[in-house]
């Protein structure tokens, strides 16, 4: 299997690999980049594509060996694609961050954690300023988390992705990913009230 080759280092396969599926995670990436911003530029495209294999190569491979065979590797590359395109540049959309609930989805009545709306064309002049703020204390805040923190945020509260899709995604088990939803959720809110008290 053309994975198992490249978690061994046989660089043809790398390369074989590379070549098989460039133009898939350009794809991803370019629509990505579209849906969140409504434009890209080749150096995006460059940059972001050259991140997702730098993603598949850390640590020794890591992510490679996590995959698992049961699933589409098309799906898997596009998904770790699209992921990495989200951390590159973050939504402008509106962002909800709430709690989880036992069942794995957001739960906006959970009033333990915070919810951040990014100001709408309905928002009122005087609204503006302090919305702009606390969207930007949010973001600041999840560039300071550990990159593994900031992918299960992310593909959690942003994108609605239940526990079952993230462990496809990233290649870990249904109860690891509920643990560390857990874990990141309780690092951003440290981290949150760290910033506002300052």
């Amino acid at each position: 299997m053309l994975v198992q080759r490249c978690v061994k280092g046989d660089r043809a396969a790398w390369e074989e690999f590379t070549s098989r599926y460039h133009r898939l995670i350009e794809y991803v990436v370019v629509n990505t980049l579209k849906s969140h911003r409504g434009k890209c530029d080749q150096s995006d495209i460059d940059d972001i594509s050259e991140d997702v294999y730098v993603t598949l190569l850390n640590h020794d491979r890591q992510m490679l060996r996590r995959y698992d065979p049961k699933y589409s590797l098309t799906n898997w590359i596009s998904m770790i694609a699209r992921a990495r395109t989200i951390d590159h540049y973050r939504k402008r959309k509106s962002l909800h961050l709430v709690s989880p609930s036992s069942g794995g989805t957001p739960d906006e009545e959970d009033t333990g954690f915070i919810s951040v709306m990014a100001v709408g064309k309905e928002e009122s002049p005087d609204s503006v300023p302090q919305k702009a703020e606390v969207r930007d204390l949010v973001n600041k805040v999840l560039q300071e988390l550990p990159h593994r923190d900031r992918v299960i945020l992310k593909l959690f509260f942003f994108e609605g992705k239940k526990y079952r899709e993230i462990a496809t995604i990233l290649g870990m088990t249904v109860s690891m990913v509920a643990s560390n939803v857990y874990r990141a959720k309780m690092k951003f809110m440290k981290k949150i009230q760290v910033s506002q008290s300052q």
